[in-house]
């Protein structure tokens, strides 16, 4: 259940196909958000009614609701928000539905979706011009397990960079024979890849950096700009 009936799936906000997500729940205490649920493939259903501004059932006509169904139903998981807390974002993939409507096609269509996995999460990104001092960087995450970012690094003018995370003292990572393109560096599935497409692994020393929950402080030694991007898992 969410509050507000307006929602963005796979960044296209509800509006746009006149959509709202509905309860049918009425009492004082009822569950709120999307459920945790430490099994895999876990589903959730949510109720969607379409319908105008001034909250007055609309006919389902086919063409309204071939564009939903081609929306909200998908072969991948979709980013999800919901405006009662912009800064969550689920991750849903739409398998099923089911039409509860009244003879003149009004009424109420309920999604079935599986989840990504168990938690919600917070987009993160910061960047740093040409960073000569340590500098912090924050794990938003309630979750105890470190977190592997994605580090983009630009602007270089050296040969040779180091990323330090202070905070867990553990070595360095290192990376050399660079040019002057972007490198792209994913600490979790641990790729290194430049902005032409080149595989730059073997240019590193593989020591991917972790974040602590909390603050991190990072020290960069080499001449570029920096940028650290994440989707911190947290339990709401």
């Amino acid at each position: 259940m969410f509050y507000s009936g307006n929602f963005y799936f796979d960044k296209k906000h509800s509006s746009e196909f006149g959509v709202y997500q509905v309860t049918e729940n009425d009492g004082v205490i009822n569950e709120y958000g999307i459920p945790y649920n430490n099994g895999e493939d876990s589903e959730i259903v949510l109720s969607f009614c379409y319908a105008n501004k001034l909250d007055e059932a609309l006919v389902w006509e086919n063409e309204v609701l071939e564009f939903f169904l081609e929306w909200i139903i998908t072969d991948s998981y979709k980013e999800f928000i919901s405006e009662d807390n912009a800064d969550i974002i689920y991750f849903l993939k739409g398998v099923s539905y089911v039409k509860r409507f009244t003879p003149d096609m009004k009424g109420i269509i309920d999604v079935t979706f599986k989840t990504l996995n168990n938690y919600g999460y917070k987009y993160y990104f910061a960047e740093i011009i040409n960073p000569t001092d340590a500098f912090p960087i924050f794990n938003e995450s309630n979750v105890s397990n470190n977190y592997k970012p994605i580090i983009e690094i630009t602007n270089i003018s050296s040969e040779e960079i180091s990323i330090t995370n202070l905070s867990t003292k553990k070595t360095s990572f290192l990376i050399n024979n660079l040019s002057n393109k972007d490198v792209i560096i994913d600490n979790a599935i641990g790729t290194i890849f430049d902005s032409d497409g080149n595989n730059l692994i073997m240019n590193s020393n593989r020591k991917w950096i972790e974040l602590v929950k909390g603050e991190n402080l990072i020290q960069v030694e080499g001449n570029c700009d920096i940028a650290f991007k994440a989707y911190y898992p947290v339990m709401v």
